[in-house]
């Protein structure tokens, strides 16, 4: 999409590892520094952001949202087009977003951080805010502007905070979008305003998805930094996963930290007895611990026939055959063989029998 001043790609940036020259503010985004900010753009979000998407057809479309949450409808809706439609040439542009999104997002199209002043040339402009077209739309030049209506206003207003509120949409509007009958209704019997239904997109099924899992503290001893090693080089090969990490990561250094906090494959659950429900409903469990003499997480797992990843070190090794119930990490490894899902349909659960000797314990006899 061409843009007649390209001031901000991706804001949420960290200081440069190299120069320690931060981005965040935008200040490395002007039009001269450009070749620089995608630098640093990239070596941060890897392939996520300001990649160039060649043969891309069609019209070139402008999504435009006040503010990307970390989830919500609309941001749900977004990504679901980008999905469905990953072979257009669309441009999402935020007046702010949430770091996790603009990822997401960037792994299908580009995604900008509007600068309040930078211009736009697109064929199709759809703004997904009602209350944010009027600030944007004279930079934008487009021959078809939509705007899309995602609430229900009538219900809305019975919400005391919004029981004021009044919408009158742009002139330069062309049609407002409903995306459902109930949100139309609403438009009509509230404001008197006519709209089409075009309902909203479901994102893609996530069976797909390889479920990783991690049940150990997220501290350098357990091997939380060999963790994030492993999931930049999913980023990097655009592995669909999800991880769930049932764990604290307070104790991780900052840049793990970070990385753990805004990537949105890492699902935090809440470390609790009750998650090793979640172990027989993974495809594998990584545990790249530093030192175990016993561990119950590996052991567990292979209670329920789940699969580990786990360090060269002794104990691991002797509960796991490369190959036949997992694999031993290392460094460089293969990392395709980790997506294999017919490791865990050949594994059979097993039980371990408690120890004779905690009776002679329990009674004071050994």
């Amino acid at each position: 999409m061409k843009k007649t001043v390209y001031r901000i790609l991706v804001t949420r940036c960290f200081a440069d590892k190299d120069t320690g020259e931060s981005v965040r503010d935008g200040s490395l985004f002007k039009t001269n520094d450009y070749d620089r900010a995608m630098d640093i753009i990239r070596r941060k979000l890897g392939k996520f952001a300001g990649v160039e998407h060649p043969g891309r057809k069609g019209n070139r479309i402008l999504i435009h949202q006040k503010y990307c949450f970390k989830i919500g409808g609309i941001e749900t809706a977004n990504l679901a087009i980008a999905e469905a439609f990953k072979d257009r040439n669309i441009v999402f542009v935020f007046g702010d977003a949430d770091y996790t999104q603009a990822m997401e997002l960037g792994r299908y199209h580009d995604v900008i951080i509007d600068d309040g002043h930078s211009t736009y040339e697109c064929d199709v402009a759809i703004f997904t805010n009602y209350d944010s077209a009027p600030a944007i739309m004279k930079r934008i030049k487009a021959r078809k502007v939509y705007q899309q209506i995602h609430a229900d206003f009538e219900n809305l207003r019975k919400v005391p905070i919004w029981s004021n509120f009044t919408w009158t949409p742009d002139p330069r509007i062309d049609k407002v979008l409903s995306v459902s009958v109930t949100a139309q209704k609403a438009l009509e019997r509230v404001f008197q305003q006519e709209s089409v239904v075009v309902p909203n997109i479901l994102p893609k099924r996530e069976e797909n998805a390889f479920k990783f899992l991690v049940m150990s503290r997220a501290t350098p001893e357990k091997g939380i930094d060999d963790v994030v090693k492993l999931l930049k080089r999913f980023d990097d090969a655009n592995k669909d996963y999800v991880l769930f990490l049932c764990s604290t990561i307070e104790q991780a250094n900052d840049s793990d930290q970070l990385y753990l906090r805004e990537n949105p494959r890492v699902l935090s659950v809440q470390p609790s007895p009750y998650a090793r429900a979640l172990i027989s409903s993974c495809d594998m469990l990584l545990q790249l611990s530093k030192n175990e003499s016993y561990c119950y997480s590996v052991r567990e797992a292979l209670r329920e026939g789940t699969p580990c990843c786990v360090s060269d070190i002794p104990e691991l090794r002797k509960l796991i055959k490369d190959g036949e119930n997992g694999y031993i990490y290392h460094e460089g490894m293969d990392i395709e063989k980790l997506f294999d899902r017919s490791l865990k349909k050949s594994m059979k659960a097993y039980d371990e029998k408690i120890s004779p000797l905690w009776g002679k314990v329990l009674n004071g006899e050994l």
